[in-house]
């Protein structure tokens, strides 16, 4: 079965590879990733330019923004790149809506294993892009899905909805930077942040306070963290059913959950 789907999704699909379905473990691989590259430095390359001199510029643009001390990726400000700018990335608007995830196929390109990545990149700062969503941007979870630090500082997201492309992904994110952004200003801002991202330790430069709960008697009583703070709770600390739903089944890295269903 051949099947095709945009780069955005790539990742998911391959998340089912050696899933458990009627008995057998079945096989997914990505044949046309090298298509799917030269695609996106097709789109990406500007007029009067060549695919050699467009992968060559972001391989510049991506050197100059990585700092090894830090192992931050500096994204920010793109529109306002001189490198970027000399070479008429942003003369239309098509140009720039494909230059993003033409940077992560030049980026996942410098990278061996996934390993790799996860030892040298640990933070990606998108600051200050003007992004009213994160739609121009989702292929950053599928170059570097293990980011413990992010920032999206003084961009234009006013919702949720702007932010829907990453909701099961960034699981080990650890600090989220949205100030300056509307959606900060929504009252179930902080909460959906934590539940989206379970090791959230910072948000917003402020240390997350989950819930907690009290447990044994009045003499001899402790508190515990509340792991989901979605998650109702009566006077004894017991959660009130139903639980609400769960992340999906992508994670399931042993197997076991797909076994267990199998059998």
């Amino acid at each position: 079965m051949i099947l095709y789907v945009p780069t955005t999704d790539l990742q998911s699909v391959l998340d089912w590879d050696k899933a458990k379905f009627a008995g057998v473990n079945i096989k997914i691989t990505a044949d046309v990733v090298n298509e799917l590259f030269n695609t996106a430095m097709e789109d990406a390359t500007p007029k009067n330019s060549s695919t050699a001199d467009t992968i060559r510029i972001l391989e510049e643009v991506l050197r100059t923004r990585y700092n090894v001390a830090t192992k931050l990726l500096d994204l920010s400000k793109l529109g306002e790149d001189p490198l970027l700018q000399q070479n008429g990335f942003f003369e239309l608007g098509s140009t720039t809506s494909k230059m993003f995830p033409a940077l992560m196929s030049v980026a996942d390109k410098k990278f061996d294993t996934a390993q790799q990545k996860r030892d040298l990149i640990h933070s990606v700062s998108l600051a200050s892009n003007n992004l009213k969503s994160i739609a121009p941007v989702t292929t950053l979870s599928m170059t570097f899905p293990d980011l413990k630090n992010l920032s999206l500082e003084g961009n234009l997201i006013e919702d949720l909805k702007g932010l829907e492309g990453w909701r099961s992904r960034f699981r080990g994110l650890e600090q989220l930077i949205l100030s300056g952004n509307p959606v900060t200003s929504l009252s179930n801002y902080k909460d959906e942040m934590i539940r989206r991202y379970p090791k959230l330790i910072m948000l917003d430069n402020v240390v997350v306070d989950r819930p907690q709960i009290q447990i044994g008697d009045q003499n001899k009583s402790q508190t515990v963290p509340v792991q989901n703070p979605s998650t109702a709770v009566d006077a004894n600390g017991r959660p009130i059913l139903p639980l609400p739903v769960k992340g999906n089944l992508l994670v399931d890295h042993n197997g076991l959950a797909m076994s267990f269903l199998s059998e």
